[in-house]
């Protein structure tokens, strides 16, 4: 498994994912955090890519033909209220109207942190403090988790 964390601004450009040892089996994303656009081409470059608006709890899964596709986040929002998303593709400049959710999973999250296993990431700081920490950096971050076979299996 690996992950990728990206605060607002940053973008992942076209790539696709070929360095695992065996390409037929899936890849699976796990988006947390703020909302995102995804473009899913083809095998080639020269393919269209679709966009997909990414929010929080969304699941992506490669696999068969879309398995090797370039894919890209090129654009992570700086707010999960995200009401409306201007883009110009292939087919000329849309504007369509999003719900991206909102951001009361931060509190739920954070709440249900214990003390016990927050001192043990940072023992100079109380529980508190951690928390605090962790309110302030969760809205302006998006993380990506993938799951994907990146060893051989014996």
């Amino acid at each position: 498994s690996s992950g990728i964390n990206a605060e607002y601004g940053d973008t992942l450009s076209f790539h696709t994912d070929e360095l695992e040892w065996d390409l037929t089996k899936p890849l699976v994303s796990i988006s947390l955090g703020l909302p995102g656009i995804l473009c899913v081409g083809g095998t080639t470059r020269s393919h269209p890519p679709l966009s997909l608006l990414l929010t929080h709890g969304d699941i992506v899964i490669l696999s068969g033909d879309s398995r090797l596709a370039y894919h890209a986040v090129p654009k992570v929002f700086n707010s999960y209220d995200v009401r409306t998303c201007q883009h110009k593709g292939s087919f000329g400049s849309k504007e369509e109207v999003v719900s991206a959710g909102g951001a009361g999973w931060i509190s739920q999250f954070v709440d249900g942190l214990s003390s016990e296993r927050l001192e043990k990431i940072d023992e100079s700081l109380a529980a508190g403090d951690i928390r605090e920490k962790i309110r302030k950096f969760l809205p302006r971050t998006r993380m990506n988790i993938s799951i994907r076979q990146v060893e051989k299996y014996q």
